[in-house]
């Protein structure tokens, strides 16, 4: 689901959507059964295809995509968020007052100065703002960590790849 920050836009909003039941199935309101576990499988022939350069045929694998969404919402006790028999659509991150209750989906890359600390900002608040706002995916991006012995405890070096689908508007 996270193949949103890498491009894989089409990718993310199909895998939204088993990562809702699967959701269900974590939280103990669904049990996993059989039907369950053949379009987990089907949905993994669908994300394949939809990384795959050569597959020439997208028609026929949205339709695919769009059968196994319908089914696994059918499955949850979802409502059919599709029922128009189309595909699913990549989600815009562009967002008027009009869409207001449209869900986007969001990539935000969040990566505080250094000195983030000496203006008193605690970054964690700010992450969890965003959490209050719908669905959110946060990944650490530590790859600018420096050694241990080289690690100044007053700069921060941490930053934030984050998904958030949310019907609130870009402000």
């Amino acid at each position: 689901g996270s193949g949103a920050m890498f491009g894989f836009d089409r990718v993310s909003t199909f895998t939204h959507e088993v990562e809702t039941v699967f959701e269900k199935v974590r939280s103990g309101t669904m049990e996993a059964s059989r039907e369950l576990i053949d379009l987990t499988l089907a949905s993994r022939d669908i994300i394949l295809g939809m990384l795959d350069p050569n597959t020439e045929d997208s028609v026929a694998s949205d339709e695919e995509a769009q059968r196994i969404v319908s089914s696994l919402q059918v499955l949850s006790g979802a409502d059919a968020a599709l029922d128009d028999g189309s595909a699913p659509q990549e989600e815009e991150s562009q967002h008027t007052d009009d869409e207001e209750s449209l869900e986007t989906t969001w990539r935000i890359r969040f990566k505080p100065t250094e000195d983030i600390f000496a203006t008193g900002t605690n970054p964690v608040h700010l992450l969890e703002d965003l959490r209050e706002l719908g669905d959110c995916n946060i990944i650490a991006m530590n790859d600018e960590i420096p050694r241990l012995s080289e690690l100044d405890p007053e700069q921060f070096h941490i930053g934030w790849e984050i998904l958030l689908t949310t019907d609130r508007g870009k402000e």
